[in-house]
């Protein structure tokens, strides 16, 4: 699926929906990027990682937070995502393709 089809079927709909104007993906980032900075005490390195910012600096290289899944998981436990996420989009599951199944035929060999 592609990120126009995701946006024009999905995304608009659901914004237009709730009174909101239309965005893209980037406004998720400006949104998680404001929350995190305004409403939590997120740690900078780990800001700058999930928003997918490089590194600034030797410090920032060296930062090693993208292996520490266990304090990558606290942290995002205790800063939440800056909304609740209703039950019914909780369950939603992403389409998939259709695929048929391939059926092998036998072919018989005469000697």
């Amino acid at each position: 699926m592609s990120q126009s089809n995701i946006l024009r079927r999905h995304l608009h709909p659901a914004l237009a929906a709730v009174g909101f104007e239309k965005s893209g993906n980037h406004g998720f980032r400006r949104f998680r990027d404001t929350f995190l900075k305004n409403h939590t005490s997120c740690p900078e390195g780990l800001l700058r990682f999930w928003l997918g910012w490089g590194s600034e600096g030797m410090s920032g290289h060296y930062d090693q937070i993208k292996n520490d899944v266990a304090f990558r998981k606290d942290v995002v436990n205790r800063c939440g995502v800056g909304f609740d996420v209703p039950v019914s989009l909780a369950s939603i599951e992403p389409n998939e393709p259709k695929l048929e199944a391939v059926v092998e035929q036998e072919v018989a060999v005469t000697v």
